[in-house]
C-alpha cells in the first residue's frame, strides 16, 4: 500500500473511531452510568459528567476534523491532483458532485449538530437525542462502503449487517474510555456496579458483532480459500482475532476485578479494572484500523484466492461408491476416539482405561483420513475470470489446434499424433472426469504441466508462451468442447454449464448482456433467415428469443433481440457440439439462472418447430430450475 493510500485509510480510521466514540460517550451516559450517578456524591457526579461531556466534544472535534482530512485526501486522490492547488480545487466539487461527497457532508453535518442536541447533558431525552445522531451518522457510513455497491438482495442484507455492526460497536468500545474515566473517579464498591450494569450492553454488542460479522464474511469473503488465500480474509482474520482478544478482556473485567472490587483486594482490582480497559481500548483502535484497511481492499469474493497449502479437503470422496466407505469409517472412528475421551473426564476411575482406548481407535483412524485431503496448488480454487464468455471460447478455438492438438487430438480424445510418445496417455478432454476438476487446477496444469512419475513432465506448461487471458481461453473452450460431446449425443447437457455470455442487441435500442436476463428464460435460434428466429406462439412474457447470426445481419422480427458478439455463433457451436457450418438452426434453451438446459436441431425426435413442443419443454425447465445461480462476477487479479 503506498503512502497516500496508508494515509487516506488512517484518516477514515481515525474518523470512524472518533465517531464511534462519540457514540459510545451518548450511549454510556443514556443506558449505564444514571443510575450509578445517581448514588454517587455530588462532586464526584458532576466531575464524572463533565468529564463525559468534553468527551464527546472533543470526539466529536475529532470526527469533524478527520471527516476534512479524509475529504481533502480523496479529492487529492479522485483529482489526481499534483499539487495543494489542484487537491483545493477539488475538494468543492466532489463534496458537492460525488455519492462520497454527499454522504460524508451529510454525516459531518449530523456529528456537528449532536453537540448542541446534547446540551450540558442534564437532560436524559437530550443525551438519547445526541446519541440518535451519532448513531444515524454512523449508519450513514455504510452507504459510502462495499455493502452500498453491492446489488440486489446482497445490498440490503450487507446495509443492515453493517449498520448493526457499527453500531454495536459504538455501544460498546465507544463505551471504554468513558467506563475507564468513570472507574477511576468512583468508590471501588461503585466501580463493580458499574461493570456489572456495562456487562447486559456488552453482551448484547459481542452478540450483535459476532452475527452481523459472520453474515458480512459469508458474502463479501464466501468461503474458506477466500478466507486464507486473500488479503481481504486475512486481515478479516486479524480482526477476527482482535474481536477474541477484546471478549476475553471484557470477561476479565465482568468476572475478574468486578467481583474483587467487593472484598478488602478492592482497590489493587480497580486499578486492574481499569489497566484492562485500557489495554482493552487500545486493542479496539487496532480493530477499527483493520477495519479501515478492509474498506480499501476488494472483497474477497472478487479476488482469486491464493491457496497457502499443499493440501486441501477433499469432502467429495464421502460420495465415491469406492473410497467413500472407507473415509465415512474414518471419520466415525475418529468422533468414537473424541467421544471416549471426553467421558475420560467425567469418568476418573476408567480414565485411563479410557484414554488409552481413545488413543488406540484414534491411531486406527487415522489412516484412513488421509482420503478426505487432495493435492492442491496456489490456484486450486481460482475460478474462470472470463464469465464464460462467448469471445473466450472462440479465442480458445482458435488456440486448441496450435498448442494443444499435437496431444490431446483434434477431438480432445487424447489421440494426437505425439500421445504415443509422452511418458503417460494424454487426458480425454471429452471425458466426464473434467468436470471433477475445478478451473484453478486446470489453470495450474495448463501453465506449469503435469508431473509424470518419473520426475519428466508428461504436459509441457504453458505460463511463458501463453497469456493468462489465453489460458483461461483454452480452458473455457476445452469445458465447452466437451460439454458440447454430451449435448451432441442427447440434446440435453449431462453436467451444468453457463450460456456462453455475450452482449445482445434489441429492436427497442437496449442492450443487453447475460447477466441483465437473469431471471428470463432464454431461448437463442441459429438464425439464417428473418422467420427462423420468430418467437414461438403464445410465447409467455418471461420468455426472451435472441437471435445468432453468423453473417451480417438480416431483417428480423421486431419482438427479437440479436447477439452484438460474432464470436457467439462460434461458442454455441462449441458448446453444442457440431459444427460452426452445420449451427443454422439449431435452438437452445437457457434456464432462469443462466445455464444452458437444451438444445435442438432440425431433424430431432422433439420436434421445437411446433409451438407446443416447445412451450412444453419451456415448461419443463421452469419447472425444475437449477440450484444456483451462473456467477458471471467480476474477479481481481492477483
Amino acid at each position: 500500500m503506498e503512502a497516500a493510500e496508508l494515509g487516506l485509510t488512517a484518516a477514515r480510521g481515525v474518523q470512524i473511531a472518533a465517531s464511534l466514540s462519540a457514540l459510545g460517550v451518548a450511549a454510556f451516559w443514556s443506558m449505564v452510568a444514571p443510575p450509578v450517578l445517581a448514588a454517587a456524591d455530588g462532586p464526584t457526579r458532576r466531575r464524572i459528567e463533565a468529564g463525559l461531556r468534553q468527551l464527546f466534544h472533543a470526539s466529536l472535534a475529532v470526527a469533524v476534523a478527520a471527516g476534512l482530512v479524509w475529504l481533502a485526501a480523496q479529492a487529492a486522490f479522485m483529482a489526481e491532483a499534483d499539487s495543494l492547488a489542484d487537491a483545493a480545487a477539488a475538494l468543492w466539487p466532489v463534496l458537492t458532485d460525488t455519492h462520497f461527497g454527499h454522504i460524508l457532508g451529510a454525516r459531518l453535518v449530523l456529528l456537528a449538530l449532536s453537540a448542541p442536541a446534547l446540551g450540558n447533558g442534564s437532560n436524559g431525552g437530550r443525551r438519547v437525542l445526541a446519541a440518535g445522531m451519532a448513531a444515524l451518522a454512523l449508519i450513514l457510513h455504510t452507504w459510502s462502503t462495499h455493502a452500498a455497491a453491492a446489488a440486489g438482495i446482497e445490498r440490503t442484507i450487507l446495509l443492515g449487517a453493517e449498520s448493526l455492526h457499527l453500531l454495536a460497536a459504538g455501544a460498546w468500545l465507544g463505551s471504554l474510555v468513558p467506563l475507564f474515566a468513570a472507574v477511576g473517579a468512583l468508590a471501588p464498591e461503585q466501580c463493580a456496579r458499574m461493570a456489572r450494569r456495562f456487562s447486559p450492553l456488552g453482551m448484547l454488542c459481542v452478540a450483535i458483532l459476532a452475527g452481523t460479522a459472520l453474515v458480512q464474511g459469508w458474502i463479501l469473503i464466501g468461503g474458506l480459500p477466500a478466507l486464507v488465500g486473500t488479503d481481504y480474509g486475512r486481515i478479516a482474520l486479524v480482526k477476527l482475532a482482535l474481536l477474541l482478544v477484546l471478549l476475553a478482556f471484557a470477561a476479565a473485567n465482568r468476572f475478574r476485578y468486578a467481583p474483587a472490587m467487593h472484598g478488602p483486594a478492592g482497590a489493587a482490582a480497580k486499578r486492574g479494572l481499569r489497566r484492562s480497559i485500557a489495554v482493552e481500548t487500545a486493542v479496539g483502535l487496532v480493530v477499527v484500523f483493520a477495519a479501515s484497511l478492509l474498506a480499501d481492499l476488494p472483497p474477497a469474493q472478487h479476488q482469486q484466492p491464493v491457496w497457502p497449502f499443499a493440501w486441501q479437503p477433499n469432502i467429495a470422496i464421502l460420495g465415491d461408491p469406492d473410497f467413500g466407505p472407507e473415509a465415512t469409517g474414518g471419520l466415525l472412528r475418529l468422533g468414537a476416539a473424541v467421544a471416549l475421551a471426553a467421558i475420560a473426564l467425567f469418568w476418573r476411575r476408567l480414565r485411563w482405561v479410557l484414554l488409552i482406548a481413545a488413543v488406540a481407535v484414534a491411531a486406527w483412524a487415522v489412516p484412513h483420513l488421509d482420503l478426505l485431503l487432495a493435492r492442491a496448488y496456489p490456484t486450486s480454487f481460482y475460478r474462470s475470470p472470463t464469465g464464460f464468455a462467448a469471445a473466450a471460447i472462440a479465442r480458445g478455438a482458435e488456440l486448441y489446434p496450435e498448442h494443444c492438438a499435437a496431444c490431446h487430438g483434434s477431438d480432445g480424445r487424447g489421440d494426437g499424433p505425439q500421445a504415443k510418445s509422452l511418458p503417460i496417455p494424454p487426458a480425454d478432454l471429452t471425458a466426464g472426469h473434467l468436470w471433477n476438476h475445478s478451473d484453478g487446477e486446470l489453470f495450474w496444469w495448463l501453465s506449469h504441466g503435469i508431473d509424470a512419475p518419473r520426475g519428466d513432465l508428461a504436459m509441457p506448461g504453458f505460463a511463458d508462451s501463453l497469456s493468462e487471458d489465453d489460458r483461461w481461453a483454452l480452458i473455457d473452450y476445452v469445458r465447452a468442447r466437451n460439454a458440447g460431446a454430451a449435448m451432441a449425443a442427447s440434446g440435453q447437457g449431462v453436467h451444468l454449464v453457463p450460456a456462453p455470455d455475450f452482449s445482445t442487441a434489441c429492436a427497442d435500442g437496449r442492450t443487453l448482456t447475460m447477466a441483465d436476463l437473469d431471471g428470463r428464460i432464454l431461448r437463442i435460434v441459429a438464425a439464417d433467415q428473418p422467420s427462423a428466429a420468430a418467437a414461438p406462439a403464445s410465447s409467455e412474457p418471461d420468455v426472451i428469443t435472441i437471435a445468432l447470426q453468423r453473417d451480417p445481419p438480416v431483417r428480423l422480427a421486431t419482438e427479437v433481440c440479436m447477439a452484438a458478439d460474432p464470436a457467439a455463433w462460434t461458442a454455441y457451436a462449441v458448446v453444442s457440439g457440431v459444427d460452426p457450418d452445420a449451427l443454422a438452426g439449431t435452438q437452445f434453451l437457457v434456464d432462469a439462472r443462466g445455464w444452458l438446459r437444451a438444445r435442438w436441431r432440425p431433424g430431432d425426435a422433439i420436434d421445437w418447430a411446433d409451438s407446443k413442443t416447445l412451450l412444453a419443454e419451456i415448461a419443463q425447465i421452469r419447472a425444475s430450475p437449477s440450484a444456483a445461480t451462473v456467477n458471471r462476477g467480476h474477479l481481481h487479479q492477483p
